[in-house]
């Protein structure tokens, strides 16, 4: 998996600049990453054509009672 510190490494080399190694080190990267990443982030999920998030199905209501406290119990869509 990459995490948020590979992704950011990356885009810091795109624009030849040092990597970080911890997004909260005090380094002027480190601050960029931090001001605009999840930024970033949320723009390129929202702006994807993400098949796995399109697909839309309608709950099967299980019941009304559960011992977790939840007011509905919904089977799992597959």
């Amino acid at each position: 998996m990459i995490s948020p510190i590979d992704i950011s490494n990356r885009a810091l080399a795109q624009v030849n600049e040092s990597s970080i190694v911890d997004i909260e080190e005090d380094s002027i990267e480190a601050h960029a990453c931090r001001l605009y990443y999840d930024e970033v982030r949320r723009n390129v999920i929202s702006d994807g054509n993400w098949g796995f998030c399109k697909d839309i199905r309608e709950l099967n209501l299980l019941s009304k009672d559960d011992p977790l406290g939840w007011n509905f119990v919904y089977r799992y869509p597959y």
